[in-house]
């Protein structure tokens, strides 16, 4: 599992994202330097399994 959040995220938190890395040790954390919320979620690559936090 990976956890994606960008840096200029607004809408979601990145307290958030880090609570889902506690919760799910075995998750990779990748911040997105300069990317909001919606741009994250375009740098993510389809192959990958993503867990967003803003879904939680």
């Amino acid at each position: 599992m990976k956890i994606v959040h960008g840096s200029e995220d607004e809408e979601v938190d990145i307290e958030r994202s880090e609570k889902l890395v506690e919760a799910y040790p075995k998750a990779k954390f990748s911040k997105i330097e300069d990317v909001d919320h919606e741009l994250g979620l375009k740098a993510v690559s389809k192959s990958e399994s993503v867990f967003l936090s803003s879904r939680m």
